[in-house]
């Protein structure tokens, strides 16, 4: 008979999944603050490709059911757009 009192026991599911959702989030404000400086320093980089990557970001957040942090961040994605062509 196994003792199973000895076995660690796991994290659960969705601590691990809101763990992994808010890495992911993390990185998305790294590449954003990245950009507002790329930006700021007159990068020749365009905004477009920027906010592909800021894309990619949101949509593998919303992938993992984060549509509410998906959303939010959208609108950042948008408001850094104005500041950039105003």
């Amino acid at each position: 008979m196994v003792d199973f009192s000895e076995v660690a026991r796991l994290p659960a599911v969705a601590e691990v999944g809101n763990d992994f959702i808010g890495d992911i989030v993390d990185s998305f404000y790294k590449v954003l603050e990245r950009s507002i400086d790329l930006v700021l320093k007159g990068s020749t980089m365009p905004l477009s490709t920027l906010k592909v990557v800021l894309s990619r970001n949101i949509e593998s957040i919303r992938d993992f059911e984060g549509y509410h942090q998906a959303a939010a961040l959208e609108l950042l994605v948008d408001q850094f757009e104005r500041d950039v062509e105003e």
